[in-house]
């Protein structure tokens, strides 16, 4: 009896199939390693966004036919697919970087670092016009070089930080361009209300101006009280033969503070203006000398709501200046002959004595404090003017 049971069991493990997994499950194995340690993303190594998802159903697939597979040849059949979608899953590994825009973004910048041209702002020779601040390049030079450095990184959003950063320092490079305001005989700049400005009855006004068409009557700066006859207007003075003048005049516009002889403003040149008034007597300084003196015998009053214009002045028609302006300053107090023709062609640090606003208009400002390029802040920091129609230019 025990001899039949051998006989039998041995003949039911002859009659038994076989069936052989280890390809099956050596690619169910290494795709299971390869998709857990797999990150998807756009960096160096990393994988195409959602390709994950037809992974792991393959992987899932073979799996199921490895429990339920009666046949051999349905396990070698699913090593295929599976070794299949392996092969897919790693052509979407990332194994370079978009570094297109990056590169763009260098090319342009090395292009306008290479033709910038570092100087001053020409105060002597008025040349400045179109050059940068002296260290600029420097600096924007380094911004250079960091974005090259970016295109040694393992990771996308590295590359994508660059150009931002990279952009960045090329608009504040291009901030530091010396340039110039000019008016079209329909631009001015608001400068808010005239009393911040003018504390007491005396004070100081200077520019630099240059007339590039017939500016006879049109205003340099004025103290605009929308009809009222209040504050103060510094103008032109145009005359048929070209001998072209300069009038301050105060509170009604009858009273002349100064005014200046023929042939003192000609057109097509930088002229700086400087005007006093301490009450009573005004005076006008071209080019740092004393021009003309006269008495008013009356003060200076800027009632509500008298407003401060650069290049107009709105109580008459047609009277917006042609040309360009810049470095204009309001002083509180009368100053002296001496400090006007010794500091009239430097640049002032901002922190002078007595100086109430200076706007340089020598540089197109970056976005400050919010504001877009629209808002010009003076050199001392508070005193913010809003250019309307102004356009700016790299030319003297």
């Amino acid at each position: 009896a025990l001899g039949g049971a051998k006989v039998t069991f041995l003949q039911g493990e002859v009659g038994a199939i076989l069936l052989v997994y280890t390809v099956l499950d050596d690619t169910i194995s290494v795709s299971e390693t390869l998709y857990n340690a797999a990150v998807e993303g756009i960096d160096l190594g990393q994988f195409a966004a959602g390709s994950k998802i037809p992974f792991e159903a393959a992987i899932t697939a073979a799996k199921n036919v490895r429990t339920t597979a009666t046949t051999q040849s349905e396990i070698d059949n699913a090593v295929t697919p599976l070794s299949t979608a392996k092969a897919t899953f790693l052509a979407g590994e990332v194994t370079n970087l978009d570094l297109v825009e990056l590169n763009d973004s260098i090319t342009a910048c090395e292009n306008i670092h290479n033709a910038a041209v570092e100087g001053t702002d020409g105060y002597e020779t008025n040349s400045g016009a179109g050059k940068f601040v002296i260290g600029s390049k420097a600096t924007f030079n380094t911004a250079i070089d960091a974005a090259k450095a970016a295109r040694d990184s393992t990771r996308q959003s590295a590359v994508a930080a660059a150009v931002v950063t990279l952009n960045a320092a090329k608009y504040a490079f291009l901030a530091q361009q010396y340039m110039r305001a000019s008016f079209d005989g329909s631009a001015f700049i608001a400068c808010g209300a005239a009393t911040q400005y003018f504390p007491n009855n005396e004070y100081t006004l200077e520019l630099w101006a240059k007339s590039e068409g017939e500016n006879s009557g049109r205003a340099f700066l004025a103290c605009d009280n929308s009809g009222g006859a209040q504050g103060f207007i510094l103008r032109g003075r145009e005359s048929s033969t070209g001998n072209n003048g300069i009038d301050f005049l105060v509170n009604d516009w009858g009273a002349t503070a100064a005014q200046t002889a023929g042939g003192t403003f000609p057109q097509g040149s930088w002229t700086h203006i400087a005007a006093t008034f301490d009450g009573t007597t005004g005076k006008i300084y071209i080019n740092g000398v004393l021009s003309n003196t006269t008495t008013t015998g009356g003060g200076i009053s800027f009632a509500t709501p008298a407003q401060l214009i650069i290049g107009h002045f709105a109580n008459w028609g047609g009277d917006n200046f042609i040309g360009k302006i810049r470095d204009l300053r309001v002083w509180d107090g009368v100053r002296t002959a001496t400090e006007i023709s010794t500091n009239y062609n430097v640049q002032l640090m901002g922190n002078e004595t007595g100086l109430i606003v200076n706007w340089l208009l020598n540089i197109k400002e970056a976005p400050h404090d919010g504001d877009a390029f629209d808002t010009i802040l003076d050199s001392k920091g508070g005193h913010k003017s809003a250019p309307v129609g102004v356009t700016w230019t790299t030319t003297d």
